[in-house]
This record gives C-alpha cells, structure tokens and sequence, in this order.
C-alpha cells in the first residue's frame, strides 16, 4: 500500500508513544513492475516524482514524505530549544517532555 499524503497531520501518538497513521485518502495499491501515475497529497511533503508528474511504483513517494516529516519534527524540536531526550521514549514514564506530534 502507498499513503501518498504522509505529514504530520496525518500522525498521531497513542498512549504508549506508538505512531498511528491516520487519512487513507489518497493511499492506493499497485501491481508489481506497474508505475503509478495519479498527482495527489501535500505539496509541502510531497516528493519531486510527484511534483513533476513523473510516473512512480509507490514507496518511494511516500520514504520521500517520511524524509519531510522527520526534518520538520527535528527541526521543531530544535527551534524550541528542546534536547533530543525529551522526544518521546517507549516508556511514557520515561519522557520528560510534551510529545513533539502531541
């Protein structure tokens, strides 16, 4: 399956800091060796193939959005002036921090 339209709005924490995906809407199916043509997501998050109208296979787009998600989050912590430990850690007793997708 390919989501097509990872971003952060799109993720949430549950309560043990697991990440949910959320926003099926563009996600799509694609049969081995087959390229996907169709242009859709978030432009800020969306990857060059898409941008350009090149045709994809699907999980490529969508390693491309993960790359713009985790720089953003990074990004976000840092300009808040947060260190990497108060991200959230599989223990939530363990955090010490409000969760950065909270």
């Amino acid at each position: 399956m390919v989501l097509r339209d990872l971003k952060l709005g799109n993720l949430f924490l549950d309560a043990n800091n697991n990440v949910k995906i959320s926003n099926f809407v563009f996600n799509n199916q694609w049969p081995p060796g087959k390229k996907i043509d169709t242009f859709c997501g978030s432009p800020v998050f969306m990857a060059p193939e898409l941008l350009l109208g090149m045709p994809y296979t699907g999980p490529e787009v969508d390693a491309c959005s993960l790359g713009g998600v985790l720089y953003t989050m990074q990004q976000e912590t840092r300009s808040q002036g947060r260190r990497p430990e108060s991200l959230p850690c599989p223990d939530p007793a363990q955090r010490r921090g409000p969760s950065p997708l909270a």
